[in-house]
């Protein structure tokens, strides 16, 4: 694999990782601070726009910067990122087969039951805007009234909420079922 082929899969994991494209400024800006919020090290909006080819400014970008990259999709550096993937044939685009919910196709009200291991359960209702509450909860971190925000829902892969806010009104990003995914998914429609 080149350079450039490297590159480009680090940008897809680092979205794999953020839950979403980085298109639009607000996308680079949550792209920063997630990034700080993991590895404590800062990159700017405007690198990161740069490197995803969002602005076209003619820079060479720094090794530091692509080894803090790696790091926030857990590698050590940029170096042990690319030897992982240099012997993997695994194709890195495939269509999702398992069960899913987008939350497009969500109404307000909605409920939606989940879990994930070790014996995790939650329910959440729909409030619109890719916003959800917690309405109950077992064996988590995360806790009755909680809100967060949240694109998708994947049987069997790890979900990444965002801006969950807590009785603490703590924001932070969360992964569910980081190693096995989630056990089980289902749609509750809105109580009449």
């Amino acid at each position: 694999m080149d350079n450039n082929s490297n590159k480009d899969l680090l940008k897809k994991e680092i979205e794999r990782m953020l839950g979403r494209a980085l298109h639009s400024p607000s996308d680079f800006n949550f792209a920063s601070e997630s990034i700080q919020n993991k590895t404590n090290e800062y990159l700017s909006a405007t690198t990161l726009m740069r490197i995803w080819g969002y602005i076209n400014e003619s820079c060479n970008t720094r090794m530091t910067t692509y080894n803090i990259l790696a790091r926030f999709v857990n590698y050590p550096d940029y170096e042990s990122f690319v030897k992982h993937h240099e012997n993997k044939f695994e194709a890195e685009s495939e269509p999702v087969m398992s069960e899913h919910i987008n939350t497009s196709d969500l109404q307000i009200g909605d409920r939606l039951e989940f879990s994930w291991n070790p014996g995790r359960r939650c329910l959440v209702e729909y409030m619109g805007e890719c916003k959800f509450r917690v309405l109950q909860v077992d064996n988590s971190k995360i806790q009755v009234g909680d809100t967060f925000l949240c694109h998708f829902f994947i049987l069997n892969q790890p979900l990444h909420i965002f801006d969950m806010h807590s009785y603490e009104d703590v924001t932070q990003t969360y992964v569910a079922g980081k190693k096995t995914g989630l056990t089980s998914l289902k749609i509750i429609k809105r109580p009449l």
